[in-house]
């Protein structure tokens, strides 16, 4: 039997928006995330974690990880707010990354 994966996707806003604060805010709710899920022994075994960039486009900033090698990506500001075209690479990502378990199994 295969082993169960929950994946957990996170868009972060990377445009000049988030300078100061905003940037040092989202880092530590990402950062709480992972360490939250962490002390959890079955996030340990089942969560995989992506983190998808978006400023003037999108890009992936962590691939999809097991929780246990999951790391804070480094972040750079830019121009823009592609969220569109986050969304778009994040419905990419879900449909190429995540398998649906056949409903008769």
């Amino acid at each position: 039997m295969a082993t169960r994966r929950l994946p957990v996707y996170v868009l972060l806003d990377c445009s000049e928006s988030m300078v100061g604060e905003g940037l040092a805010a989202a880092r530590r709710g990402i950062g709480s995330i992972l360490s939250r899920l962490s002390v959890n022994p079955q996030a340990l075994e089942t969560v995989h974690i992506s983190i998808i960039g978006f400023a003037g486009k999108a890009k992936v900033l962590l691939p999809l990880t097991a929780l246990p090698d999951a790391t804070m990506p480094p972040i750079r500001l830019g121009n823009g707010t592609a969220l569109g075209a986050a969304s778009e690479l994040l419905a990419a990502r879900i449909r190429d990354e995540v398998s649906r378990r056949d409903k008769t199994q």
